[in-house]
């Protein structure tokens, strides 16, 4: 049974729902009489006996919504993070109910910060009071900047930044020709101070003020469409402030109006250079894919389908005529997001795949290790040769790649803790039990984890962390939390598990007292995860129950020792495990696949996840081989 907070959302708008929030089952199927809609099933059940049907624990052909403190239903979009930790939450709940000493904390979307703006009339006076100097303008900016552009191009600081000194020069007169620059320079103000101030209030959203005064402002659609290559970029930027305030949902919004401006002026088809010029064709490009890796990791971040397929797209990659070490970064970081909406299509999909889905990681895989080698060159040029610099851009790089990883394989980890709670593998033999397939590939993803700590680490020491954008403390915690259900269901392969949970709180720790609200509240749910965890955690070894929870006086007592997570520096090599490693767990699925039998080949053309299930030859063997 799903958890009491766990409803499919109904049909019938009439349909009244109880005030225990009772679990709601969509019905599906055929009574005996042949009527539909009679025979309900757990909505992410994920191993039906009756069918022998495997199915990926995040994914059902019927939506699963949860209800919110003030009853809102909320998606559970499958490949998003908050859907894991909730689901997670759900089955550890269910199996353990009077472990839950404190209420599950559900953190939803847009509830870190109340940010609240009046449109003003188009045709009032714009408020010029308390502008920054053009000095400090700049200073902000190119924090902005720092932070921003080496990864994307929200805005072009060449023309933002004649802009800026027009506005000086002319005031309200370059205010009313175009009102959405002001707009931009709003927010760019914004982002900037967000990025390098510290947090007097923590319960207002740094500089939100400066943001509602851009968005009181913000045109219709009507009006951005006579500005539009303007119109994308500001929209960009309001993305990024929105996720970084914890609104993702809202930021998902407005880059996908963004994505329509840049469809409906063809920005993703292949410019005619000799009529724009090169400057023009190459400042769409830069626009287009922009658009494109935000639209792409917000997708993921909800657990959204991508607003628009690879196929439909001819504009050139960056990098393709800018050899420079900018174009070679923007063009890892399309590919990076590219494979992101792979797995999104392929392993979270709902639709039956006409091919084994071993054949899909097994694509993902060598797509990965190919990028593998891409990445290298990038480090390389990063770190400036054999200087070895701490570079955001490799980190960040990095990081986008090991986050691609843990997509694709953190459904195998929750799969594996339904099992253990059902009482379907053993708490000390499942390693043992594992076959070499599924053992590499759950190896990938622990290895995904320690490498997103180790240059979280490095950036941490070297004060780089990003306080404000979310995606540092986004994958701070998805790697922390699988490493700690990876420590209850098969603690042998994580041996340095306290370490990182040090780490890991001292990283959260520190966004916290940077004024970053959102980072509490992943604290809490680490912290919720740990406490509910220990039943699984002491039907195993006691030993390794007790090595991993040491860190429960770490955190507070004791300075950071990064120990064996320190010291990364962009070198070639430093991806995980290693592309030759990567293509060989590749190999191994190619081979598992050669040797299904009839049905377990009719399985794996219709399960995605059949392939890490093997029948027993000995039928008395408790524990099925995964």
């Amino acid at each position: 049974m799903a958890a009491d907070y766990l409803v499919p959302k109904p049909d019938n708008p009439g349909v009244q729902d109880t005030d225990t929030e009772e679990s709601v089952k969509r019905p599906v199927g055929n009574d005996a009489q042949g009527h539909p809609g009679s025979a309900a099933v757990e909505q992410d059940r994920p191993l039906d006996q009756a069918s022998n049907s495997i199915t990926n624990p995040l994914v059902s052909q019927t939506s699963s919504y949860v209800r919110d403190p003030v009853g809102r239903y909320r998606f559970l979009g499958p490949s998003s993070t908050w859907t894991f930790s909730q689901r997670v939450f759900d089955h550890l709940k269910e199996a353990f109910p009077q472990n839950q000493i404190s209420p599950v904390s559900m953190n939803v979307d847009g509830t870190a910060y109340q940010i609240e703006w009046t449109a003003v009339d188009p045709t009032a006076a714009v408020d010029t009071t308390d502008l920054p100097s053009i000095d400090y303008t700049l200073y902000l900016m190119n924090a902005v900047k720092f932070h921003t552009c080496q990864m994307y191009r929200p805005f072009d600081d060449e023309e933002f930044t004649r802009n800026l000194y027009e506005f000086h020069q002319l005031g309200l007169e370059k205010i009313n020709s175009s009102r959405l620059w002001f707009v931009q320079f709003l927010l760019i103000v914004a982002l900037g101070k967000a990025m390098v101030i510290t947090v007097k209030d923590p319960t207002t959203a740094p500089g939100s003020l400066w943001f509602q005064r851009a968005m009181s402002l913000m045109p219709d659609f009507v009006r951005l469409q006579r500005e539009s290559a303007l119109a994308i970029q500001v929209l960009c930027l309001v993305a990024l402030y929105l996720v970084s305030v914890d609104m993702k949902e809202a930021a998902y919004g407005y880059i996908g109006q963004a994505v329509r401006l840049c469809l409906v002026d063809g920005l993703h088809r292949d410019t005619p250079r000799q009529a724009m010029g090169e400057k023009l064709a190459s400042h769409y490009r830069d626009i287009w894919w922009t658009v494109y890796i935000l639209d792409r990791r917000l997708s993921s971040m909800i657990g959204a389908p991508s607003s628009i397929q690879d196929a439909d797209i001819t504009c050139p990659l960056p990098g393709i005529d800018d050899d420079s070490q900018r174009g070679r970064v923007l063009n890892i970081h399309v590919k990076i997001s590219r494979l992101m909406a792979q797995i999104l299509n392929s392993v979270y999909s709902v639709e039956r795949l006409s091919r084994p889905f071993v054949k899909i990681i097994q694509t993902v895989l060598r797509d990965m290790a190919a990028m593998a080698h891409e990445m290298d060159a990038v480090f390389t040029s990063a770190a400036h040769g054999e200087i070895g610099a701490v570079s955001t851009v490799a980190s960040h790089i990095n990081l986008s790649y090991h986050h691609c990883i843990l997509l694709a394989t953190r459904p195998l980890l929750l799969h594996l803790m339904i099992a253990r709670l059902r009482g379907t593998l053993g708490s000390n033999d499942l390693e043992k039990t594992m076959l070499p397939q599924t053992k590499g590939l759950l190896d990938t993803c622990l290895q995904s984890a320690r490498m997103t700590l180790r240059v979280l680490s490095t950036l941490y020491e070297h004060h780089l962390l990003d306080s404000f954008l979310p995606f540092d403390l986004e994958s701070i915690f998805s790697a922390a939390f699988i490493v700690t259900m990876a420590s209850a269901i098969v603690p042998s392969m994580i041996p340095d598990v306290a370490s990182f949970k040090a780490t890991s709180y001292r990283i959260l720790d520190y966004l916290i007292r940077k004024g970053n609200i959102p980072a509490q509240f992943r604290k809490q749910e680490l912290l919720c995860l740990d406490e509910m965890i220990l039943p699984l955690l002491n039907q195993g070894d006691q030993g390794l129950s007790q090595q991993a929870h040491d860190h429960d006086e770490v955190p507070n007592v004791h300075p950071l020792d990064l120990g064996l997570f320190s010291g990364w520096s962009a070198a070639p090599g430093e991806g995980g495990l290693s592309p030759s490693q990567m293509l060989n767990i590749a190999d191994q699925l190619e081979n598992q696949a050669e040797h299904l039998t009839s049905m377990d080949r009719a399985w794996a053309a219709t399960s995605p996840w059949a392939w890490w299930w093997e029948r027993q030859n000995d039928p008395g063997n408790p524990y099925p081989a995964i």
